[in-house]
């Protein structure tokens, strides 16, 4: 990995250390680990989310980042499982989020801005989790 790449990794985790106040793991990738999985999840009673952190950048009034096909699979099963998640991601030193659903949906590589709330404090990402359970509250799949 690029050196510029684990910086800006760190960056992201760096604030969302600072900004959320609930519990937080972050999942650390390696071989044999499950390929897609969120960078981390986000701790609120009786609720775990899942949360991509990403570095972006501003395109044409759109944010333009990186999302693999397998971390569009792993959201897109959660989904399907009724498990909300969600995106966020920095451009520049401001942080905006989105539910995972609406994300991985958008096919393009560029996202319009509109899609995206910014995060000023905890409790814009209290808001957004809570949307992404809502979004997400009728499981498709039973096994």
């Amino acid at each position: 990995m690029p050196r510029i790449a684990r910086v800006l990794e760190r960056d992201m985790r760096m604030w969302i250390r600072d900004e959320w106040k609930g519990g937080i793991y972050f999942v650390e990738h390696a071989l044999g680990g499950t390929a897609g999985i969120s960078d981390c999840f986000l701790i609120l009673p009786r609720q775990m989310t899942p949360c991509e952190l990403k570095k972006g950048e501003m395109k044409k009034s759109c944010f333009v980042f990186e999302l693999r096909s397998k971390q569009r699979d792993y959201h897109q099963e959660c989904f399907d499982y009724g498990i909300g998640t969600i995106f966020l991601v920095m451009i520049g030193s401001a942080v905006y989020g989105c539910v995972g659903k609406r994300v991985i949906d958008h096919t393009d590589k560029a996202w319009p801005m509109n899609m995206w709330s910014r995060m000023g404090s905890d409790k814009d990402i209290v808001r957004l989790v809570q949307a992404a359970w809502l979004f997400a509250s009728k499981p498709r799949l039973v096994r």
